[in-house]
């Protein structure tokens, strides 16, 4: 659900620039439309996703700053990637998914507050959402939040339990807690997945 590939947004690039293509355009809008369209197929080429969709996205469409977030993501441009997934919070603050990824981007900065709370929102959009519960358990384990933490590893795997992340994740803040023989069931369990 939370995958983040090239394909995917390139994909959506090329659906946005057929939309552009189907639209009826006005004999004074035409022209205009058409060298967007042309410009941001020279920069897909380029493999320049992120300005692609730029030139056929408006600045008020919450998919423009999402996608582009995810593009810079991918380049591990953390911060940036921050401002662009907040703009589509701002535009749609109701997507569980885009609370959950600035939250991933707040992670790889090592900003636990800022993660756990972009965890948090995204749970509360969507309750069910096993990987934000994992994610939000790590961020806690690094606040030294530790019932907490493990209350969130375990809701993790109670949703998901087919998850072999999970389980190591549980079993990775186990060992640092000293509970080795929990980690190595944890541990087990998650190669009994793998294999």
């Amino acid at each position: 659900q939370f995958e983040i590939s090239q394909p995917s947004v390139a994909e959506t690039l090329w659906q946005r620039l057929q939309g552009l293509y189907l639209q009826d355009f006005s004999a004074d809008n035409e022209s205009q439309t058409t060298a967007r369209v042309q410009e941001a197929l020279v920069l897909l080429r380029r493999s320049d996703l992120s300005s692609a969709l730029r030139n056929v996205a408006s600045e008020k469409d919450p998919s423009l700053w999402e996608w582009s977030s995810r593009l810079k993501m991918l380049k591990s441009r953390w911060s940036e990637a921050v401002e662009d997934m907040s703009r589509a919070i701002r535009l749609e603050p109701l997507r569980s998914e885009l609370w959950h990824f600035r939250g991933l981007c707040y992670l790889k900065q090592e900003r636990w507050s800022e993660a756990q709370a972009d965890f948090d929102k995204a749970i509360e959009l969507e309750s069910g959402n096993a990987i934000s519960w994992n994610q939000r358990g790590l961020c806690l384990a690094r606040l030294r939040r530790e019932a907490e933490a493990g209350e969130s590893f375990s809701r993790a795997i109670e949703l998901r339990p087919a998850s072999p992340g999970f389980w190591e994740d549980r079993g990775r803040w186990l060992a640092a807690r000293g509970q080795m023989g929990a980690a190595l069931a944890d541990f087990a369990r998650a190669q009994e997945l793998i294999s």
